[in-house]
């Protein structure tokens, strides 16, 4: 509840009285969220999270080959990394979409990704704040093992058969993750702690 003598007093003082709608968690209460018709769980992680997914989705559900919305994916995933810690509209995200369609459906289907991106899977607001954690971890596989840690973007890992020019390579049959384009100092540390000469 707010005191009435409170708001005539700050009236009287300012001219102005300012209610303030966030929790102890600084993230929107309960009142802020309904009267603006917000979702309660969409916080700027997940609403990171959800954009590319969203935006990958959308193509498919459009006739867009997988492999062109996975372009899509990380250019969306690229746009909340280059927005990270500020703002980002669903506009910004909706016209890096629309880059990602035909010719042939693109005014049929241009405006469509807004309403796709709201509904009750995704529930993008219409701006939120990019989180760099959330989006950079979109881009990388990592692992650990004893002894040994692997970080790298998803990007760069193929099928080993089937992929080419990629920098790992994992052989589904054998289970063997390869990596065939061994950067030369590497290589050399690998040479050298292994006791191996040249030709060896």
């Amino acid at each position: 509840m707010v005191p009435v003598s409170q708001v005539i007093e700050s009236l009287a003082n300012t001219g102005r009285f300012n209610i303030s709608f966030v929790s102890k968690a600084g993230e929107p209460s309960g009142y802020f969220l309904d009267a603006f018709s917000c979702k309660a769980n969409v916080t700027p992680a997940k609403a990171t999270a959800s954009a590319p997914k969203a935006a990958r989705s959308f193509l498919l559900s459009v006739g867009v080959e997988k492999e062109k919305a996975k372009e899509a994916y990380y250019a969306v995933v690229d746009l909340l990394i280059e927005s990270a810690e500020k703002p980002i509209s669903i506009s910004k995200i909706h016209r890096k979409v629309n880059e990602y369609l035909p010719e042939n459906i693109y005014e049929n289907t241009k405006d469509d990704f807004l309403a796709y991106a709201k509904n009750e899977e995704y529930q993008l607001p219409d701006t939120f704040q990019s989180k760099g954690t959330t989006a950079r971890s979109l881009r990388q596989i990592k692992g650990e093992g004893e002894g040994w840690e692997l970080n790298f973007d998803k990007d760069i890992i193929g099928l080993k058969g089937k992929d080419v020019d990629k920098s790992f390579m994992y052989d589904r049959d054998n289970d063997i993750l390869y990596m065939p384009k061994i950067p030369s100092e590497l290589k050399e540390r690998i040479i050298q702690e292994l006791g191996l000469g040249e030709g060896e």
